[in-house]
């Protein structure tokens, strides 16, 4: 999944859209078609983003790797994500 920014996405259309003003029924239909999707881009359901969570894995001896945010096991850090808590895991 990407975020993207949704107004900036929205004023690419419209400009694009204006690009193809003109007396022809064809650049009608294409400058509608961009305010078509302008449309729909305002439409589009949104997710709230979380902040991205750092952490780092902890070697301890006689023991597996061990995340610093959560505590979560694993026998080697090769991770870069975090399996039970999602955190981005800096080397």
């Amino acid at each position: 999944m990407r975020l993207i920014d949704a107004d900036a996405l929205e004023d690419v259309l419209v400009n694009h859209g204006f690009c193809y003003c003109g007396d022809s029924d064809f650049n009608a239909g294409i400058s509608n078609g961009f305010l078509l999707a302008r449309d729909d881009v305002q439409e589009a359901p949104t997710i709230d983003a979380e902040p991205i969570r750092y952490g780092r894995w902890y070697i301890v001896e006689g023991m597996p790797t061990q995340c610093s945010l959560c505590g979560y096991y694993v026998k080697q850090k090769t991770y870069k994500y975090c399996p039970y808590c999602g955190a981005r895991m800096e080397w």
